[in-house]
């Protein structure tokens, strides 16, 4: 029919338009669509595989064309093929990894097999002012799964991403510890049914392929036979001489600067907290843009920072942990983490700065960020006084409560308790406050105090032991509190070894009352809950305690 350019541009006006599944103009959204173009089809070279393991460059398009071969990053087959059929059946799905464990990678090679699978798979980005815009795109769209990494960026998003897809599905990348103790609140956002898959340790066959990627390119593989997890045998290939070596002069560019040192030490350190920041916050805490500051060294700077007009971070936070951990000096550690903490207390009220902040104050990581780098405790002391100077953290009460362990770590338990008791007065002030890791380490504290204090006298804070446990019964049924719980109760086992034969009647009534019924409680949390937090072993010994009463 010769309808001419009129006719035709007509029949285009009165045609049914298809709903689109993807746009070159979204900002929020990135499809996840595996790219195979034949014009980049060659095998990885060692050069990119090297600086995937090493610096964290990862190319999805790379490991996309890679497939199914394992000479670019591990497959994960088999936990591939059980998220897969576990997000097929449900309304959602939380991947769950420790720091470093390859969960950006995983996300990838899910939506890999699901896009083979006929699923329409979707990269949420938060923090873009056209994210309606862009879910609206896809308000009619069958087969839709949503990927989201960091949880803990994107969870203000979420109702808003369900009410604009309710029928989408919804594949969440979460760190375990924040899932540990933030369950119930994850449990609320997520649609129901959800289930999740734990990428916490790799199977025999994966570990050997992941020696089989660092032999083939030349990088010494994790020795023994042992389940690794994914992280560890990534630091243990930095314990390479020939490794650190390169890696320090290919950084020398960055040290030579003080401005470039500051910038690599915070950023790093932020990347071990899997915060991701923009660059205007590095310039409010330095004074210098890192974009200005970095672009003469564009070559280096660009193999370990991932950076655009919304983000700065690391690549890696394994080499970021590498980095601190081998070239960075104690004071400078101390230095960046007070300025991060105090840039970010200005901010608490955005969620992602709250979270940074109490990240980084926290005794265990400090700890952990300072290990082998001297007296850790007096560096940590010192930063903490540092930071109580300043109004907004010292009405922190999460702030009283790091520097309360710090103390009992010592030990000097009766500035632990004096700090406990701060936190529990600045709580007082926050309406809402939630105090269950308060109550835990003054249980923890009052414990330690009781066995400290010399047998053969009546035990001072009987009462205070006996209230803690009621509240760890209590905690135990809270599915966003009860890690802290179990934790915490490896303590009782030394009290009442230490202290059994100064109790009166009624005291060990009550306390072998209370640890049967902890013991009770322990039984009945969900199978899942007892394997990742090993609380069955913390019954065991919670019974033979009990059982001490009755000989």
């Amino acid at each position: 029919m010769f309808i001419g350019t009129d006719g035709f541009a007509k029949a285009l006006a009165n045609a049914s338009q298809p709903v689109r599944t993807a746009s070159g103009n979204l900002r929020s959204l990135r499809s996840l669509a595996p790219t195979r173009d034949n014009k980049a089809s060659a095998r990885p070279t060692a050069t990119e595989v090297y600086d995937l393991l090493v610096y964290g460059n990862f190319d999805a398009g790379r490991l996309a064309r890679s497939q199914p071969r394992e000479d670019y990053a591990i497959a994960r087959a088999e936990a591939v093929h059980v998220a897969a059929n576990a997000i097929e059946n449900k309304a959602a799905l939380v991947v769950d990894g420790r720091l470093g464990n390859g969960k950006t990678i995983f996300l990838h090679l899910l939506a890999f097999e699901l896009s083979a699978r006929g699923w329409t798979c979707l990269l949420f980005r938060p923090g873009h002012p056209d994210m309606k815009r862009d879910l609206a795109t896809f308000a009619e769209a069958d087969r839709i799964i949503i990927f989201i990494e960091q949880y803990s960026a994107a969870q203000d998003a979420l109702r808003e991403i369900r009410e604009a897809l309710p029928n989408a599905k919804l594949v969440v990348e979460i760190r375990t510890g924040t899932f540990e103790v933030r369950f119930h609140e994850v449990a609320k956002l997520l649609p129901k049914p959800f289930d999740r898959v734990s990428l916490n340790a790799l199977s025999h066959s994966e570990v050997r392929a992941f020696r089989n990627l660092c032999e083939g390119v030349g990088l010494k593989p994790p020795t023994g036979d042992r389940v690794w997890d994914l992280r560890d045998m990534l630091l243990d290939s930095f314990k390479n001489q020939a490794i650190r070596d390169r890696v320090r002069t290919a950084l020398a560019p960055l040290f030579d600067k003080r401005i470039n040192r500051r910038i690599l030490t915070m950023t790093m350190l932020i990347a071990t907290h899997q915060g991701a920041i923009g660059a205007g916050f590095i310039r409010s805490v330095i004074g210098e843009d890192p974009f200005a500051a970095l672009k003469p060294l564009e070559d280096i700077s660009h193999e370990i920072f991932e950076s655009s007009a919304d983000t700065f971070r690391a690549r890696s936070s394994v080499f970021a942990a590498f980095i601190i951990s081998a070239f960075i000096e104690p004071d400078e550690i101390a230095d960046s983490v007070v300025e991060v903490i105090l840039a970010a207390a200005r901010r608490r009220t955005e969620r992602p700065y709250r979270v940074l902040m109490s990240n980084m104050m926290a005794y265990g990581s400090l700890r952990r960020t300072l290990r082998g780098k001297g007296d850790a405790d007096k560096i940590i002391i010192g930063i903490y006084e540092r930071l109580r100077y300043d109004e907004r953290v010292n009405g922190e009460p999460l702030f009283w409560l790091q520097y309360a362990i710090a103390m009992a770590e010592l030990p000097k338990l009766d500035m632990a308790d004096e700090y406990i008791a701060t936190a529990y007065s600045k709580a007082k002030d926050l309406p809402g406050f939630q105090t269950y890791q308060i109550d835990t380490q003054a249980f923890r504290i009052a414990l330690l105090r009781a066995v400290e204090e010399k047998a053969g006298r009546e035990i001072f804070n009987i009462e205070e032991i006996l209230t803690g446990l009621e509240r760890i019964d209590n905690m135990l049924a809270d599915d966003s509190h009860r890690a802290y719980a179990v934790r915490v109760l490896d303590g009782i086992q030394m009290f009442v070894a230490a202290r059994r034969n100064d109790l009166a009647p009624g005291e060990r009534t009550a306390l072998q009352y209370w640890l049967l019924k902890i013991s009770k409680s322990l039984a009945v949390l969900p199978d899942d809950f007892k394997v990742t937090a090993g609380s069955e072993a913390t019954r065991a010994k919670i019974e033979a305690t009990a059982a001490t009463f009755l000989t």
